[in-house]
């Protein structure tokens, strides 16, 4: 057996590594899962954990270091107690930001406005508490329970929520012979309704989650409006489904039935939002819950205009790339990311057993040859206007669109990406895209313009582009280092185009961007 300290030297190891490839609210989840269950156990399921939050990486590494980094925390546990391994992760590997995940380390405020998710870990789902034969009741239904349920203010029974997820999401809906709401979802399936709704939601998860989370939404309103015994009926008949009279089957079957209904109504707007942020070329960079929020709701601004733009601004930046050929690495050529530290690794390292590889990997002890590399883009920095003016005549979708679009080209070429809103003054600087999209479909316009706080908020950076309306007075002086591009719409601002590197002034349309795409890509390489 090894020791505890040489188990934790290797769970630091693999999170070190990790912790640059995944988000960490992943890595808390699959940690919090390894420690209830078997290394083996553990180290089959970490990959389908992240999958299920939308984290699909094609690199092999960090899937097995994931797994083994799970595996190891789950040995810690079952070798020298969970309780210790607990306080090993929750105090040690990620310190404070890990208190979340458990209600009972937070403070009172955070508990009461968590209340519902911290009834629903109370519940135990199990494999023999679950309806369909091929649903998993096991940690996957556990999270997809926890996520389902964060998102509804409603206190129901969390396998309640889970199998009707699974009614709309299963292919096989093969039911357990001993459910006690065999009955109860045989006839949901067999409504013309679900049978419509299932056509588009079948092994489709974001649109099967959306689907749930709103029909328990409209559900939940059917019966608040009732008297309190019709509600307390319904609710009963539902946890005791085969102890109930044929009378409180009917009524509830009725109400769950108007609730897919108006679901049903809404299903052709939930399934074109997330084409639209398919097609857009956006989804590869969201995550599972970015992707759910912005196909259940984005109201403050017209997310269907900002996608289809970016869709058009991200095939112009596509079109006239240059095809590069293969980079040559003194002798190595490197045929993509993929490859690129395996390349670069002696055969003699390879030969270590996979464990003490990915320990060397992980803490930087490999050794690999002296490659010398440039990124062509280093860090590349959008301001965008977020002033009352904005919200006229399509700009501010237009200049959020144009942002996305080029946001996502700088991140192609390996660019360092980061954005502010500004009015009277910068916002958050976002670096993370999730952000990004959040912030981009939700801010609202208003407030003035002030473009000199704006540019000097980022007056270190390599490229910066600012998209405004403003002709704001401008005394910023601009470093020798930075490259400035400023996007003016509908109008001129003098003093900004004597410090620009690239200016123009452009209506907010496609012919706007293809007026400034190609001197900027033309001088950003």
């Amino acid at each position: 057996m090894r020791s505890e300290e040489e188990i934790k030297s290797f769970i630091f190891a693999f999170f070190s590594f990790l912790k640059n490839k995944l988000p960490e609210d992943i890595l808390k989840k699959v940690s919090n899962y390894a420690l209830s269950v078997s290394p083996s156990k553990a180290f089959r399921d970490a990959t389908s954990i992240a999958m299920l939050y939308g984290v699909k990486t094609t690199d092999p590494r960090v899937s097995i270091a994931l797994s083994k980094f799970a595996r190891w925390i789950s040995v810690l546990a079952r070798d020298y107690g969970k309780q210790n391994a607990e306080k090993f992760v929750h105090n040690e590997l990620f310190l404070p930001s890990y208190t979340y995940m458990h209600p009972s380390k937070t403070n009172q405020k955070i508990l009461e406005t968590k209340k519902i998710t911290r009834k629903e870990r109370t519940h135990k789902i199990n494999i023999n508490t679950g309806t369909y034969l091929y649903g998993d009741y096991d940690a996957i239904g556990r999270f997809r329970a926890t996520e389902i349920l964060s998102r509804v203010d409603f206190d129901i029974d969390p396998i309640f929520a889970l199998d009707m997820f699974y009614t709309f999401y299963l292919i096989n809906t093969a039911m357990r012979k001993d459910s006690t709401h065999r009955e109860f979802f045989g006839e949901l399936l067999k409504s013309d309704e679900v049978k419509e709704i299932r056509l588009s939601t079948v092994a489709d998860e974001i649109l099967s989650y959306a689907v749930t989370i709103k029909f328990l939404e409209e559900f939940r309103e059917r019966i608040e409006n009732m008297d309190k015994d019709s509600r307390n009926k319904i609710m009963n008949t539902l946890e005791n489904w085969d102890r109930a009279d044929k009378e409180s089957k009917e009524k509830s079957i009725e109400v769950i039935t108007d609730s897919i209904k108006s679901v049903k109504e809404k299903m052709k707007n939930l399934e074109k939002m997330k084409v639209l942020i398919n097609s857009a070329g956006v989804g590869h960079l969201l995550s599972f819950d970015a992707k759910l929020n912005t196909v259940l709701s984005c109201r403050n601004i017209d997310v269907e205009k900002i996608l289809k733009l970016v869709k058009v601004f991200g095939n112009i930046l596509k079109s006239d790339e240059k095809i590069e050929g293969l980079d040559e690495y003194e002798g190595f050529v490197r045929i993509d990311d993929f490859w690129e530290d395996l390349m670069l690794i002696p055969a003699m390292e390879l030969m270590d057993d996979d464990d003490t590889f990915y320990y060397k990997y992980a803490t930087g002890e490999i050794v690999k040859y002296d490659v010398k590399t440039e990124k062509t883009l280093k860090s590349f920095t959008v301001l965008v206007d977020k002033s009352g003016s904005m919200k006229d005549n399509n700009k501010t979708e237009w200049s959020r669109a144009v942002a996305l679009a080029l946001l996502m080209w700088a991140k192609e070429k390996g660019a360092d990406i980061n954005m502010f809103f500004f009015d009277d003054s910068p916002h958050k600087e976002l670096t993370e895209f999730d952000e990004i999209w959040d912030w981009i479909m939700k801010v609202k316009c208003e407030g003035g313009t002030n473009i000199d706080k704006a540019l000097t908020r980022v007056k270190n950076r390599d490229v910066v582009v600012i998209i405004t309306d403003g002709e704001d007075k401008v005394a910023f002086e601009k470093p020798d280092n930075m490259k400035l591009i400023s996007i003016m719409i509908n109008g001129q601002n003098n003093a900004l185009k004597q410090i620009s590197d690239i200016y123009a002034s452009v209506r907010p349309n496609v012919e706007g961007f293809i007026e400034i795409i190609r001197e900027i890509k033309d001088k950003i390489r």
